[in-house]
């Protein structure tokens, strides 16, 4: 068995000149791509790994990440800077050498216009 647990204790952005921003400016809106001020993160993961068999593990986290400065979002992309992750998965051995690393993870983003925010992630890992 396995438990990690993660903490960011300080990320911080401190934006030297915040004047130098991505804008478009049209007739009427003017739009900031990035972060218009500084910005200060923080995040925390707890992971927990068990192996029934040598070979094969299952897995289940929890990440929650917090990103506490002003946000803007470019709407051609799905843009969530905080958001609560529940990840369930396993690693399989197939030798001491090859792995496969399959993982589920349902994200719940603090952005209301996100329907559905998912992700399935596949690693082979081959060891030479």
């Amino acid at each position: 068995s396995m438990l990690t647990i993660n903490a960011v204790l300080k990320n911080k952005t401190e934006l030297d000149n915040p004047a130098l921003m991505n804008y478009l400016v049209g007739p009427t809106i003017n739009h900031v791509y990035g972060e218009p001020e500084d910005a200060d993160m923080k995040a925390h993961s707890i992971s927990l790994e068990m192996y029934p068999l040598s070979s094969l593990g299952v897995k289940v986290a929890y990440l929650k990440l917090d990103d506490e400065g002003p946000h803007t979002y470019e709407l051609d992309k799905v843009d969530a800077k905080d958001k609560t992750a529940y990840t369930m998965g396993f690693d399989y051995s197939f030798r001491q050498n090859v792995m496969f690393t399959m993982e589920y993870s349902l994200v719940h983003p603090d952005r209301q216009d996100i329907k559905n925010y998912s992700d399935l992630l596949a690693v082979m890992t081959i060891a030479f």
